[in-house]
């Protein structure tokens, strides 16, 4: 674990807001908390929202809270993650918003990336960065290299989340205009594609987040069990952003690739 110090500066306003939604996050949580910690840019303040966890995830994060005064957590009921997700956009104070999940990992230089680019690309509303996953229970890892430029974001997300949650920027105006998330079990891709109607957005090319992969992790829970409500925030984003006379080959594409994932996730 990193040295923690208490930060006489609190009422100082960080440049950026770390938002961690937890549920029963044991595991993975502390090495959440210890690399943002290790972060090589310093002015953050880190909101954690537990979300009723039963588990010791509020003992822990309670002691890196007492030790230092940029991380602040939030207790509530369970209630699901967009209701923590928009508690923790209502706190921070930011100019600059940031997502990472319980059980990954920012790698130090993250955050530094990040604030350059978006100090540097005012054109820019919300910023993403490639990340490397690895399958817990296997420890064999890939790299995930999402769209770069604006343009091939906007192709992408006909066929899929073209950034990714964990290691999505974003101006402060993004969250005011698009009023935050809404209860959608793809709530990520739906966020995604109300901002890109009224924002542009860049990925870096270089992998800043580590994703664990893992039974219990959103992308493995969605697979099957949200399948329909996958299809309809496609389709949604098809109708945004494809030109009409190709909607109907996006539409039944969509159809055909999420039915052969379903096959697969039940043959394996």
């Amino acid at each position: 674990m990193p040295t923690l110090h208490n930060h006489l500066e609190k009422n100082i306003i960080p440049v950026v807001s770390i938002i961690i939604t937890v549920y029963n996050g044991r595991q993975f949580i502390k090495k959440a908390i210890d690399s943002i910690l290790c972060q090589t840019y310093k002015s953050w303040e880190l909101i954690i929202v537990n979300d009723g966890s039963q588990d010791r995830t509020a003992e822990i994060v309670s002691e890196y809270s007492k030790m230092d005064a940029r991380i602040l957590m939030i207790q509530r009921p369970h209630e699901g993650r967009v209701k923590a997700l928009n508690i923790g956009l209502k706190v921070a104070r930011g100019r600059y918003i940031a997502i990472l999940d319980a059980d990954d990992v920012a790698y130090p230089e993250r955050l530094e990336r990040q604030v350059n680019f978006l100090n540097d690309h005012a054109e820019t509303g919300i910023l993403g960065t490639w990340c490397e996953i690895v399958a817990v229970n296997s420890n064999k890892c890939w790299t995930w290299k999402t769209p770069i430029t604006d343009k091939a974001i906007r192709k992408y997300i006909l066929k899929g989340m073209p950034i990714a949650h964990p290691s999505m920027m974003m101006r402060r105006n993004v969250v005011t205009t698009i009023d935050g998330y809404r209860e959608y079990k793809f709530e990520d891709y739906d966020f995604v594609i109300r901002t890109l109607q009224k924002f542009s957005a860049t990925n870096i090319p270089e992998v800043l987040v580590k994703i664990n992969a893992h039974p219990g992790s959103r992308g493995n829970l969605r697979i099957g069990k949200f399948a329909i409500e996958g299809i309809r925030t496609r389709i949604r984003a098809i109708s945004c952003f494809s030109p009409p006379l190709k909607v109907p080959f996006y539409i039944l594409r969509t159809f055909l690739i999420i039915l052969v994932r379903i096959i697969k996730k039940f043959i394996a």
